[in-house]
């Protein structure tokens, strides 16, 4: 498996992926990892940031994809806590601020200075890019954010994922319950309900993120719940990161490419439910300007 170190960060093993060649559409982070590539010194990059409580994996139908594999370097990184990354811990929970600068120490460690887009899913991913665009306006030539939520959510929202879906994560955890540790299937449907919606039409799909999402939060632990819970309090960032050469390149950019696109009838996690329309999307966004 490639890994990347990062002692400043107290990160032994990033797992890191690029145009990883899936067989297995699991999911599972227990399964061995699919045979990666190396990076296309010829080929445009593009850099795919999960969300919060996912992993890689999320983007198995982006690395199917036979046009963005062969127009791309595909790259994927897991985040800490997740996926195949060692999980060390911090002593606090991480803000985006700080999820944003491990990315970049890892873009830094794999592909050094070299121009990439990027494509972030649901709101971790979308901030995380934000963040990084707001600090490397030279480096990152395009965003793509999937579901990218408001730049803060309504506090009702932590309340009441505080109120009734911590306890019920809890419910199985520390001797509780049956013991499993497992999230008990009420507290799943909550998961299932926000990356999903009522998307119909992809439920093969949606059952490997459903495992995956078990898999990853089963177990006497409480820190993926509670970090999740702390982004979803997340502040507006400071001024003072969205800086005048930032808000210069913005201002910058053609109208028509400040661009919101609805998908009809699909689900929050669209790189899942509706690859082929999110492919597309991609694939010509980034043609358009030489950057696949």
């Amino acid at each position: 498996m490639p890994f990347v170190e990062l002692p400043s960060r107290g990160l032994s093993a990033v797992y890191y992926t690029i145009n990883p060649e899936y067989t297995d559409l699991s999911m599972s982070i227990k399964t061995p990892p699919p045979p990666s590539q190396a990076l296309d010194p010829a080929k445009p990059i593009l850099v795919l940031n999960h969300a919060g409580t996912s992993s890689s994996n999320s983007f198995i139908y982006q690395f199917r994809e036979p046009r963005l594999r062969e127009a791309l370097n595909l790259l994927a990184f897991d985040s800490r806590y997740y996926g195949r990354t060692s999980p060390e811990r911090v002593d606090h929970f991480q803000d985006l601020d700080e999820r944003a600068d491990e990315l970049l120490d890892a873009i830094d460690a794999v592909i050094g200075d070299r121009p990439f887009s990027y494509l972030g899913e649901s709101f971790v991913g979308s901030h995380v890019g934000t963040y990084i665009a707001a600090k490397r306006p030279e480096q990152i030539k395009a965003m793509i954010l999937l579901s990218p939520s408001f730049i803060t959510d309504p506090p009702i929202m932590t309340e009441t994922l505080r109120r009734e879906w911590r306890p019920s994560c809890e419910s199985n955890k520390f001797g509780n319950g049956d013991g499993s540790g497992r999230l008990p299937p009420e507290a799943m449907e909550v998961v299932a309900d926000y990356f999903f919606s009522g998307a119909t039409h992809a439920p093969e799909r949606r059952q490997a993120f459903i495992n995956q999402y078990q898999e990853t939060h089963a177990g006497e632990d409480m820190l993926k719940v509670d970090q999740l819970l702390h982004w979803f309090e997340r502040k507006a960032p400071p001024p003072e990161v969205f800086a005048a050469e930032w808000s210069n390149h913005l201002v910058s950019v053609p109208e028509e490419d400040k661009r919101v696109e609805t998908v009809a009838g699909g689900a929050h996690f669209l790189a899942t439910t509706d690859s082929n329309i999110v492919n597309r999307f991609v694939l010509g966004f980034l043609k358009r300007y030489n950057l696949a």
